[in-house]
């Protein structure tokens, strides 16, 4: 992932002046929006705890979101997808992107061994609960 995040540096500063609401009007009317959408809401019917990044159902909307890009689009272009979010997500503490990024390529790995889009759910659901998923001390934990 080091070279592709190295290759991707020069491209991200532009991509950091894009507005939040630019983004999401493009992930809107794109493929995109609907696997957003569902990465988001699917979490908060295993966690209690919605809009804590660092914890349970933001470690679960990584891998969904992952494995929903790489099933659909293959796991280069999503793994490009997750490097351009992280590094132009402003204000994010580096233990917040290192634990996305580790997230993330875990659900690339769940993208190639689910059989179907609930195996992918209950894939991601098992990372989570048994600890393989990463998650920060609740300390570390803020808004996204």
């Amino acid at each position: 992932m080091e070279p592709l995040r190295r290759r991707l540096e020069p491209f991200l500063g532009e991509a950091r002046k894009v507005p939040r609401r630019v983004k999401q009007v493009a992930a809107d009317i794109t493929e995109i929006g609907p696997i957003i959408k569902r990465s988001n809401e699917i979490p908060l019917k295993y966690f209690d705890i919605s809009g804590e990044a660092g914890g349970e159902a933001d470690a679960m909307r990584h891998l969904l979101f992952q494995a929903q890009l790489a099933r659909k689009y293959g796991e280069t272009p999503a793994k490009i997808i997750s490097t351009i979010h992280e590094y132009t997500t402003l204000g994010q503490p580096a233990s917040q992107r290192e634990m996305d990024f580790y997230n993330d390529e875990l659900g690339r790995e769940i993208a190639a061994r689910a059989k179907s889009d609930e195996d992918l759910v209950r894939l991601a659901e098992k990372y989570v609960k048994s600890g393989r998923a990463k998650t920060l001390p609740k300390e570390q934990r803020g808004g996204y």
